[in-house]
């Protein structure tokens, strides 16, 4: 006697998860992916990452450090420049060398800090030296109308008179408790200022200048490894850890959730690097993408994307995730993620997160996109199974082209079947026929094209045999 089943692996809203074995993860649960996301937030179908589109190219400086949309320009920095991200014109040079760049607008003007120069415009164009002897700070934000600045000292935070960006009186500092635990970020989070150093936090508030204090007692850990990566929006504050993407609501309880789903992710990233990380919110996707670079000639960097409303993870790799700064702004009245690409060649330039391929300069580059599912046993692992068909869900996609199926049967980690399968321009149904005795089985789904496939997933059907 013999059993049919059907196995429908139709809803991925369950994101990648690492941290445990590929068949004990859950069947909405992705155990590898790169490249492929929601194609909404929540959605069950999944779709290529969004590529890169070409905004600002042919830039004359080497690798954009930071991307900042100022109140009177819009701007990205070099390592010895600022220039208009618009036109890629030069607006201040000859700076002094510098990988750590912050911004912020105050009192009607824009303000670049470098940790050695203060440099402010008040027409978006001209420039010069902040005045009032401001300290030569990493780290600058904007609190109740005082400017805030860090990274001068290991653990002082200074700010300016109330209101006026020209006056820094030396009486206006505050020293925290370990001076050997470095600053490493100021953010404005609500109604407070949150000070991140190596190993904690710090709420600080005040209105006046002599009673600028903290208002909640150092947090202890987690720390920020990386300024860039602090990432504020509607729902919360996200921020880069040792221990992986931190998350907290309410800017005191804190969640580590990589902990529970990237475990593997987290192990493999390098060390060396985490101060280079950086963030972005997404609005259009609900959804912080946070670029952690690899350090490698290889450059095998990661972007992490965090689908906070529903806790879940995804991953993209490639040209769109090798970028060196980005930047949530708003462009025709609409909110666009902006990102500064390495000097590889063809990627130094100034990039919205948009369009099917990697828009480089040098030509679009196809993005390369895979998905593992669960290993499922379908009536118990130990009990012996025999597939009949497969059936690939896809589509509507742009353009024909192909999409490759493979299984893994048992416990391997090497193909045992692949099937090469046409995707249409509707939504498309095809199934192959799927001969191979198993115990337990995992699906791969993979394309190369360029163009932006709709993953809906995959139905097994087989029977069990009785032995």
């Amino acid at each position: 006697r013999s059993d049919s089943f059907k196995v429908e692996l139709l809803d991925f809203t369950g994101g990648l998860n690492n941290t445990q074995r590929d068949e004990d993860i859950e069947l909405t649960e992705l155990s590898s992916a790169e490249n492929y996301v929601p194609e909404r937030p929540g959605s069950k179908v999944l779709r290529k990452r969004e590529g890169l589109t070409s905004v600002s190219n042919g830039m004359g400086s080497l690798d954009c450090q930071l991307i900042f949309q100022g109140a009177l320009n819009n701007y990205y920095t070099t390592v010895t420049t600022i220039e208009d991200l618009d036109n890629g014109n030069d607006l201040d040079t000859g700076l002094t060398s510098s990988t750590t760049w912050d911004a912020a607008t105050f009192e009607n003007a824009d303000i670049f800090v470098n940790g050695t120069e203060e440099r402010v415009t008040t027409d978006g164009t001209n420039f010069g030296d902040l005045a009032g002897s401001p300290p030569n700070a990493k780290y600058i934000e904007v609190h109740n109308n005082f400017l805030f600045a860090a990274g001068h000292s290991n653990n002082a935070l200074r700010w300016s008179a109330l209101g006026d960006k020209d006056s820094w009186s030396a009486t206006n500092e505050l020293l925290f408790s370990d001076a050997n635990d470095n600053i490493t970020g100021l953010a404005k989070f609500r109604d407070v200022l949150m000070v991140f150093t190596e190993n904690r936090f710090y709420h600080v508030n005040g209105f006046s200048t002599t009673d600028i204090s903290v208002v909640h007692s150092a947090h202890e850990g987690p720390g920020c490894v990386s300024n860039k990566s602090i990432v504020v929006n509607p729902f919360g504050i996200f921020w880069w850890t040792t221990q992986g993407l931190a998350v907290s609501r309410n800017g005191t309880t804190v969640d580590l959730p990589m902990q529970r789903k990237l475990q593997a992710t987290l192990e493999n990233i390098n060390g060396a690097q985490l101060a280079l990380i950086h963030g972005v919110w997404s609005p259009e996707h609900d959804r912080v993408q946070f670029y952690v670079p690899d350090g490698s000639a290889t450059r095998n960097d990661t972007c992490i994307y965090y689908y906070y409303m529903t806790d879940t993870f995804y991953i993209g790799t490639g040209n769109g995730a090798a970028m060196n700064a980005s930047f949530q702004g708003v462009s025709s009245g609409a909110p666009v993620v902006y990102l500064g690409g390495y000097n590889t060649g063809n990627t130094n330039e100034i990039f919205t997160n948009t369009g099917n391929t990697d828009g480089l300069s040098g030509g679009a580059v196809s993005i390369t996109a895979f998905l593992e599912t669960v290993r499922f046993a379908p009536f118990g692992a130990t009990a012996s199974h025999k597939g009949d068909s497969i059936t690939l869900k896809t589509g509507p996609v742009p353009t024909n082209g192909n999409i490759t199926l493979i299984t893994y049967a048992d416990d391997a980690t090497s193909a045992t079947d692949t099937l090469t399968l046409a995707a249409v321009t509707t939504d498309s149904e095809n199934e192959a026929v799927f001969r191979r005795r198993f115990n337990k089985l995992k699906i791969r789904i993979g394309d190369a094209l360029a163009t932006r496939p709709r993953i809906r997933g995959a139905i097994v059907r087989g029977y069990f045999l009785n032995d």
